[in-house]
């Protein structure tokens, strides 16, 4: 017959709360104002999503354009030769994303615009 040591009951009690610690990170609720976040070789830059502004960020291949207008966010024009980080649109809620792989530009929208209970979580 096996019989648990303390070591064991510690180890269960450590996998736990790690289990916890990171569902509770992965599901807490983000009501915060939507911000731009833009990841790129030269630096991380924040921008609020409310305030129209256009941004160029330089890459190994060239110059990525970004416009921020009417709340949303968009990828203008960029050189890589496949332009997915253009077709991807307009982005306005918190999550999504887009990048231009070539030139080292990622972009998420981070924070909500409001805390509305969606299907899923009802």
């Amino acid at each position: 017959m096996f019989r648990l040591k303390i070591l064991d009951y510690f180890a269960i009690f450590l996998s736990l709360a790690i289990i916890l610690l990171f569902t509770f990170t992965a599901f807490k609720g983000d009501t915060g104002e939507p911000m731009v976040h833009i990841q790129a070789a030269e630096g991380e830059y924040y921008y609020p999503l409310e305030v129209d502004r256009r941004i160029t960020i330089s890459g190994p291949i060239g110059d990525t354009v970004i416009i921020i207008e009417n709340g949303t966010v968009h990828v203008e024009d960029s050189p890589c030769a496949d332009k997915l980080c253009v077709k991807a649109g307009h982005l306005d809620e918190g999550g999504e994303w887009t990048a231009c792989m070539p030139n080292r530009v990622f972009l998420r929208v981070e924070g909500s615009r409001s805390s509305d209970i969606d299907a899923l979580s009802y």
